[in-house]
């Protein structure tokens, strides 16, 4: 389990004298279960990354189980996988692009959800993509 502190600056393990994450000097294989708390009132602001794994030779492979702590009103927490590391992100619903800012690219994004009929465009989760999911996206968007 992984405890994000207030002023930690990254996810800090538990243990007294522990690494902040994990980090492979080589390639870094991800398995497993991930777990992350957040202690003494620690809210995070949107677009707050933590460092979860890094690997200097690359990263693959992705937690089997992921346990994250709740997110403020209007934010979603998730983890975020590239190419040499994880990272926990704070972001606002409306980001879609994962960067941690809602911009003009998170609006495009929406559009070309709603314009194919993906399903990752029903906002308002009644299992049809039409107008009034468009107008929730664009009250989050604005909000964002």
């Amino acid at each position: 389990m992984y405890v994000v502190k207030p002023g930690c600056g990254h996810v800090c393990a538990p243990r007294k004298h522990a690494r902040r994450w994990i980090a492979a000097t080589g390639a870094a294989t991800i398995d497993g279960a991930f777990t992350a708390t957040f202690e003494n009132g620690y809210v995070p602001t949107q677009g707050t990354f933590h460092d979860v794994v890094t690997g200097a030779g690359g990263r693959s492979g992705e937690f089997s189980t992921v346990t994250l702590p709740d997110a403020p009103q209007g934010d979603k927490i998730l983890l975020v996988y590239d190419g040499t590391r994880v990272r926990m992100l704070s972001t606002d619903i409306a980001d879609l692009d994962l960067n941690g800012i809602v911009n003009t690219q998170d609006f495009l994004i929406y559009l070309n959800w709603f314009a194919s009929g993906n399903d990752l465009a029903d906002f308002n989760g009644d299992g049809v993509v039409n107008t009034l999911d468009l107008l929730v996206y664009l009250n989050l968007w604005a909000d964002g």
